[in-house]
């Protein structure tokens, strides 16, 4: 029996990485080429042929949307698995009915989900699990701060990381790259996490 061919569309390394980790406990998958660009990705997408393309929608040069439209514009037939820090229920409806999106995952759901999306879509299934729109902070997440006592500065730049890279946030603040690396290094060791997808799956409501 041949692999499952997945292509990840993702510009942040760490996501990647933390893709690759899980698809490679998978005995019947295999990761064919992994883009960070939607430009590059369209290209490919013309000429290859694989099972299911993992799709951010925040990419740079050609963001998710784009693909996905012109996925469609060119009766290019994928199965698509989106996965985005930004969503809704109407949102998610949204991508299912204008661009037949199969599954659906949230940044910080991916670790426990991406298996079973992938073996559900591959399947002919769909993978949409129940999601609520987060409004505010986990409670969680407050008392867990408070009592490690991170800085002002280190609060002022945690929620940033759910939505862009190092790069990103240092453009934004004003600060240097290896400042904004410093920063989250220190407050992934007062919370005691290993990498930045678990502190954005605590930033999102769940608990390492």
């Amino acid at each position: 029996m041949s692999k499952l061919k997945v292509v990840i569309a993702e510009d942040h390394d760490v996501v990647v990485k933390g893709y690759m980790a899980l698809i490679n406990l998978m005995d019947d998958v295999t990761i064919s080429k992994v883009f960070t660009t939607g430009v590059d990705l369209v290209k490919y997408c013309k000429d290859h042929s694989f099972d299911i393309l993992i799709l951010d929608l925040e990419m740079p040069r050609f963001d998710g949307i784009q693909v996905l439209e012109y996925l469609k514009k060119n009766k290019i037939e994928i199965k698509v698995l989106v996965s985005s820090a930004h969503y809704s229920n109407e949102f998610i409806e949204e991508m299912k009915s204008r661009y037949n999106v199969k599954g659906f995952l949230t940044k910080a759901g991916c670790h426990d989900d991406l298996g079973k999306a992938i073996i559900n879509i591959s399947q002919g299934g769909n993978y949409f699990p129940s999601i609520s729109s987060i409004t505010e902070e986990s409670k969680y997440l407050k008392d867990k701060m408070l009592a490690q006592q991170l800085s002002d500065r280190e609060l002022e730049l945690l929620p940033m990381i759910e939505f862009y890279s190092y790069k990103e946030i240092a453009y934004e603040k004003g600060i240097s790259l290896s400042s904004v690396k410093t920063y989250f290094r220190r407050v992934r060791e007062k919370l005691g996490l290993n990498d930045n997808l678990e502190l954005i799956k605590l930033l999102t409501g769940g608990k390492k």
